[in-house]
């Protein structure tokens, strides 16, 4: 809920969600940051967050920062499902995607299996649960989308658009997952591979969305999916309130 009950406590109805979303990355890019310098440096045991940005190696904070990148590109499409569709609509469908997704790759192909499988270890969990839950989901996707065609039969709008733009997004998101967990050190999370402690690999994250926002949400500002064009000029005339609204969902996720 951080990004639709966060955005409808903003009072001004021309806050488009491409507006919201620049708070929305400053927030959640700052609480990655203070959650390493104090949950993640405090206490007697392991390494504090600076010394493990001495240690780490480049190759971990490659998939921590691409893992930023691509979800950061699918949350894009995601909010835009959820401007066109509703959240009822846009979080089943899209979101759904990348939970299946992450475990597996276009339904045939076990992503998360294979990056378990190549850092050589059998997967812990219990597949049965798994697998019950996967076919929930489904299930969920299936009739989230016949509803919105039977919702949308009498408007002159087609439903195409709001399920294509959750679509990418799922396809897009279900990818950042595993990506971040090659970044962590093994000790941390079934499958690591890399050597970051969880908070070094959550903050390299976050700056993975951080610098590439200024491209993906620049572009949604010119090519909005619903709305109208809006620039840096609109963003800099929300006051106080609106910003930390955004950044609080930011926060929240």
């Amino acid at each position: 809920g951080s990004w639709a009950n966060t955005q409808k406590m903003v009072t001004s109805k021309s806050w488009s969600f491409e507006l919201f979303y620049w708070d929305l990355t400053f927030g959640l890019f700052f609480t990655a940051l203070l959650g390493a310098l104090t949950l993640g440096s405090l206490g007697s045991e392991g390494r504090t967050f600076f010394e493990d940005l001495a240690v780490m190696d480049w190759n971990s904070m490659k998939y921590a920062l691409l893992g930023g990148i691509v979800w950061n590109f699918g949350n894009i499409f995601l909010t835009a499902a959820i401007a066109v569709a509703g959240m009822s609509v846009g979080f089943p469908i899209g979101g759904g995607l990348a939970w299946i997704g992450g475990f597996i790759f276009f339904f045939f192909m076990f992503f998360n299996y294979l990056l378990i499988s190549l850092a050589g270890e059998v997967y812990p969990g219990n597949q049965t649960l798994l697998w019950i839950g996967v076919a929930v989901i489904v299930i969920a996707i299936c009739i989230c989308g016949k509803a919105y065609g039977k919702m949308s039969a009498s408007q002159a709008s087609t439903p195409k658009k709001g399920i294509l733009l959750a679509i990418v997004a799922g396809l897009a998101i279900m990818f950042f997952y595993g990506l971040v967990v090659k970044s962590l050190n093994p000790q941390y999370v079934t499958g690591g591979t890399g050597t970051l402690t969880p908070y070094t690999g959550v903050f390299c994250f976050a700056a993975g969305v951080l610098i590439t926002t200024p491209v993906f949400n620049t572009f949604a500002m010119s090519h909005p999916a619903q709305g109208n064009k809006v620039t840096m000029k609109d963003y800099l005339k929300g006051d106080t309130r609106t910003h930390l609204i955004g950044m609080l969902g930011g926060f929240i996720w």
